[in-house]
């Protein structure tokens, strides 16, 4: 009898853009011992799956274990992805082969003679024009016996630790510095720079453009800086801001002034042997028309209307021309639409959306529909049969708009659907981000899920605040 039994769902195995099955290091592991167990993925010529960032668009395939009490599973080890350019979009994954493996850890008191393992595994396969969902339930058992077994090889692509890196803020970009020369960083994390941006060599090192959509300085990156000859390191660096400027000058006057007038109105009242009611007033009215001054001054460098919903003009699908100033003073829901994409088909073929989209409306909020898609790419359709589709799923927006040249969803930094930005009454962004925390594309886990959008509309139309301002989209 084999010592490793692999059950698995045959479904899982065979597809026509991606293959999948469970894989192990070892026959066996011993009683306190560890063993790799991963999913390895082999795909058709111009398919992909994701890295743990997928860039602009994607998701990750996710593991999910069973394993008997007391055993353990780490996090997944993910390879150096690859940059899968899809203009205007890029995106981080890989293509060909993969092994997503995670460590296995056995107690000492483990007395079972066997180890069974199962694995839950979803992933998003894509190739230039669409993508594909796929989830398979992978089933192992795994003999334990003393003895190190022997090893097979399953850390291929793995970056090493870092060594010595740096990075600073150079006007509005990130020098990022290493003792060896950098190529490329991938970033760990969403919405920390612009995934389709170069990443032009400035020196001994590389400029990175920060997402366009943060509100705050970037102040850690992690990720992967891949080298020309060397091997990729994992990093994480803290980000030092840049050196003072003469924009960023604007408070030194008044602080400045404000001391200066400190100073002379102590002088002055220390000659005099009481303070009279208008020294004070005066010392009083001094040292307010400074600060006053540093207030303004950090006012003025504010960018106005930083959280205004830009205007924009588009046409609707008979033809008419259609921008948001037409529905000043009303909630708008801006969603962002391709009905290729299986997490868009998630909530129409389940009625989710219709169903907000019926709700809100009936409300008085404004419900617009944009497809950003460009001719011949995944979602982009012509105008009667858009007619078509919203009436066979009996579709309720406001208006569908179509931005075939990607303008409108640029300006809002739309690159995933489905996606959302709510506008309030007064013209201002109240949320950005996915319609749930859910990113899946099962109908079934619309249920539990928690809505996000519904959240902010129900909010703004009691008068309240947001409870949510950004989450992540996924699509």
């Amino acid at each position: 009898m084999r010592s490793l039994l692999l059950l698995a769902a045959i479904a899982g195995l065979a597809r026509a853009d991606a293959q999948a099955s469970l894989v192990a290091d070892a026959d066996s592991v011993e009683a306190g011992g560890e063993i790799r167990v991963g999913v390895k993925f082999v795909l058709d010529p111009h398919w992909h799956v994701y890295w743990k960032n997928p860039g602009d668009s994607g998701q990750p395939p996710s593991i999910r274990w069973t394993l008997p009490p007391g055993i353990t599973a780490s996090a997944i080890d993910w390879p150096v992805p690859v940059r899968i350019p899809a203009p205007p979009l890029v995106t981080f994954g890989y293509e060909g082969e993969v092994t997503l493996a995670c460590v296995i850890s056995v107690p000492a008191s483990y007395a079972a003679p066997t180890l069974p393992v199962t694995a839950d595994v979803a992933w998003l396969a894509c190739d230039r024009s669409k993508c594909v969902p796929g989830e398979a339930k992978f089933s192992m058992e795994i003999a334990v016996r003393p003895g190190e077994p022997p090893r097979r090889p399953m850390k291929v692509g793995l970056p090493v630790p870092s060594g010595l890196v740096s990075a600073r803020y150079e006007g509005e970009r990130i020098l990022v510095q290493a003792s060896e020369e950098p190529f490329f960083f991938f970033p760990a994390e969403a919405n920390v720079i612009e995934a389709a941006a170069e990443q032009p060599i400035a020196g001994r090192g590389i400029l990175l453009s920060p997402a366009k959509s943060r509100n705050e300085p970037v102040r850690v990156l992690r990720g992967v800086l891949t080298f020309v000859t060397s091997p990729p390191w994992d990093v994480e660096v803290p980000v030092k801001p840049a050196p003072v400027s003469g924009s960023r000058l604007t408070w030194i006057v008044p602080v400045a002034l404000a001391l200066v007038v400190l100073f002379f109105a102590r002088r002055m009242v220390a000659n005099r042997k009481e303070r009279t009611p208008m020294r004070k007033s005066l010392l009083v009215m001094f040292v307010s028309l400074a600060v006053c001054g540093f207030g303004r001054a950090e006012e003025d460098a504010k960018p106005e209307n930083a959280d205004k919903a830009p205007d924009f003009k588009l046409k609707d699908l008979d033809g008419r021309e259609r921008t948001l100033k037409e529905f000043e003073g009303k909630i708008v829901a801006l969603e962002w639409v391709n009905h290729g994409c299986p997490y868009v088909k998630k909530h129409y073929d389940s009625g989710n959306m219709q169903g907000l989209q019926k709700k809100y409306t009936g409300k008085g909020v404004i419900w617009l529909s944009i497809c950003s898609s460009a001719e011949g790419k995944q979602g982009w359709m012509k105008p009667e049969e858009w007619k078509e589709k919203q009436k066979a799923l009996e579709c309720a927006p406001t208006a569908v708009l179509l931005d075939a040249t990607g303008e409108v969803g640029k300006l809002y930094g739309m690159k995933k659907t489905p996606s959302f930005c709510i506008v309030d009454a007064k013209g201002v962004r109240a949320y950005e981000g996915a319609i749930d925390d859910r990113p899946t594309p099962k109908k079934e886990d619309i249920q539990d899920a928690k809505n996000y959008v519904a959240l902010v509309l129900d909010a703004l139309l009691e008068g309240k605040p947001s409870p949510i301002r950004r989450t992540e989209p996924y699509g």
